[in-house]
């Protein structure tokens, strides 16, 4: 794909001796002598500054690694074109739990965007964005934190999910959750079964091995 030149720009990669790890975190500081505690700063601050830290998640393909989504490449996007970054790479855990959810999510997503007028609010465009969708889709599942909004009133906000702590059971029912949620609360004139959901996912899966 267009998107495997992670290494664009001159990368300089630590080997922690799992160089073979087919899926990986890759944590760039961009900026020569960078502080890293400045950077941890800058990143708790949501800035992207010279010296602040950038996570992407890639995986290992032929000649390099890859972002793992559109959403990973967009990040690198905002990296000059030549820019040297230091990369530290560490594998994931459990990484096929994380893909199997975001594929079920990603065509949930899909068709919905199909069922979504186009609008515009105050001269500008309405988008169909994947990540509001997908926090949203936390929270149907019911993985949500009840907080207060500064108008006094009370709002969910989805719940951070950290599929490297999941066991199998905990997964399967994360993922049949979800499953329920895009069903009974999204396409809810949609044909589909919970058989044809996994079957979709099974198969985009095996094609992505």
């Amino acid at each position: 794909a267009g998107i495997a030149g992670v290494g664009a720009g001159r990368c300089a990669g630590r080997d922690d001796g799992r160089r073979a790890a087919a899926h990986g975190r890759c944590t760039g500081q961009g900026g020569a002598g960078a502080d890293p505690a400045a950077a941890r700063r800058d990143v708790g601050r949501g800035r992207r500054g010279a010296g602040a830290l950038m996570e992407v998640l890639c995986r290992r393909v032929p000649g390099g690694l890859a972002p793992e989504s559109e959403g990973e490449a967009a990040k690198l996007h905002k990296l000059k074109a030549g820019a040297s970054v230091k990369v530290n790479i560490t594998q994931e855990v459990n990484a096929k739990f994380r893909r199997k959810w975001w594929a079920l999510a990603k065509f949930a997503f899909d068709l919905w965007s199909e069922t979504m007028p186009d609008q515009e609010y105050r001269g500008q465009e309405v988008q169909r964005s994947f990540e509001r969708f997908r926090r949203d889709l936390i929270i149907l599942a019911g993985h949500f934190q009840p907080v207060w909004a500064v108008n006094g009133e009370m709002r969910v906000e989805a719940k951070s999910i950290s599929f490297a702590r999941m066991s199998d059971e905990t997964f399967e029912a994360l993922y049949s959750a979800t499953i329920n949620a895009v069903l009974a609360k999204i396409l809810t004139g949609s044909k589909l079964t919970d058989a044809d959901l996994r079957s979709h996912v099974d198969r985009v899966m095996e094609f992505d091995r």
